[in-house]
C-alpha cells in the first residue's frame, strides 16, 4: 500500500513540476501558460502537496586576475620580496602589484625553479 502511495505521489509531483515547466515556458501561447498554472494549482490544492522552492546558489567569484608584475625602474628605495636586499632608486627590478619588487637576478632565479 505504501509504494502504491509513494509512486501516486511521485506521479503527481513530476505532473506538477511539468505543468510549472510548460507555464513557464516561453514558447507556449498564453492560453497554454495559464491552462497548465491552473491545472498546477488544481492539483496542488487537490493532493494538499507543499510547494517550495529552492533558491540557487550564487556562483563563486571569479578568480582574482592574475597579476604576473612587470618590469619597472625602482622609483624609491626598497627591500627585495626575495632576497631582502636593498633595491635601490633608480635600479631596474621586477615589480608586482600588492607584492613588492624583486632583484632582477631573484625574479628569473625563482621563476627558472619553477
Amino acid at each position: 500500500m505504501t509504494s502504491t502511495l509513494d509512486a501516486k505521489l511521485s506521479r503527481d509531483v513530476q505532473r506538477v513540476h511539468d505543468l510549472i515547466r510548460l507555464a513557464c515556458d516561453s514558447a507556449a501561447t498564453e492560453a497554454e501558460a495559464r491552462t497548465a498554472a491552473w491545472a498546477a494549482v488544481r492539483l496542488i490544492h487537490l493532493r494538499g502537496l507543499l510547494v517550495l522552492a529552492v533558491a540557487p546558489q550564487p556562483a563563486p567569484p571569479p578568480p582574482p586576475p592574475v597579476d604576473d608584475g612587470r618590469y619597472i625602474n625602482a622609483k624609491f628605495a626598497s627591500a627585495c620580496r626575495v632576497c631582502g636586499d636593498t633595491v635601490y632608486a633608480g635600479q631596474p627590478c621586477w615589480w608586482r602589484r600588492s607584492g613588492g619588487v624583486e632583484h632582477l637576478a631573484c625574479h628569473h632565479s625563482r621563476r627558472g625553479s619553477t
